[in-house]
């Protein structure tokens, strides 16, 4: 106890330390604000999204683990350098920052885990669709390759029944075409809708991280100017 008592006096940061330790902190602590801010961003835009669709919920997984991974990068340095002044104040500064980004990781990772499974969910849907369509194609045959009920005995009159089972299968096979091709650009339509809401959203967080960054620049350089000018000349 008494080494390391002495240690920490040793340690005791004088005024001009003092000033450099705390402009490090809140450059760093700017910094991890931002990305916070950011993870916040996206995790009330999950809360609002009642009716999450796959395009969405993929974009939403992919801006938590990018702007996650850059949290954790500057809180790393952060701890670091916290790590390297061995004082109270940095002691104390780093059981708060410890506190802070270990309640992030719990609710980044708990927001990640339900968007994994919402995919698992889309993808098993679309499979089970698929499925269904290829069962329903092979349960119900054409009517052309169905026996017919009754077999007559004059040939005229097979042949004209024939004709008429082939012209209506005919028929049918030129309207389900249409229809396929109608659907087929539906859906094409509604994966654009989607694609273009999903862009807007990430619009909307890219236009705020620029804002944000934005006002980072302009305090850094009023600080910057108010340190020239309290210096002595």
């Amino acid at each position: 106890m008494d080494s390391e008592r002495t240690f920490r006096e040793a340690r005791r940061l004088t005024p001009e330390g003092q000033l450099m330790f705390e402009e490090n902190v809140r450059q760093f602590t700017s910094k991890l604000r931002i990305q916070h801010r950011y993870i916040d961003m996206i995790f009330g835009d999950i809360h609002e999204h009642t009716h999450m669709t796959k395009p969405l919920a993929c974009t939403y997984k992919q801006e938590l683990m990018k702007h996650f991974k850059e949290y954790e990068e500057i809180s790393r340095k952060y701890d670091d350098y916290l790590v390297s002044q061995r004082c109270d104040e940095s002691s104390r500064e780093r059981s708060s920052h410890n506190l802070i980004a270990s309640s992030l990781q719990q609710q980044v990772s708990k927001a990640i885990e339900n968007l994994e499974a919402m995919l698992q969910t889309f993808d098993m849907e679309e499979l089970n669709k698929i499925k269904s369509e290829q069962l329903t194609e092979i349960i119900q045959p054409p009517d052309a390759f169905r026996e017919p009920s009754n077999i007559g005995d004059d040939r005229k009159s097979k042949c004209s029944r024939g004709s008429s089972h082939l012209s209506r299968q005919r028929a049918k096979v030129e309207v389900a075409k249409t229809r396929a091709k109608f659907a087929q650009e539906e859906v094409e339509l509604m994966r654009k809708q989607t694609a273009i809401q999903a862009d807007m959203k990430l619009l909307s967080v890219k236009r705020d991280i620029e804002e944000a960054e934005c006002e980072l620049r302009v305090l850094n350089e009023n600080f910057d100017e108010d340190c020239a000018i309290s210096e002595p000349n």
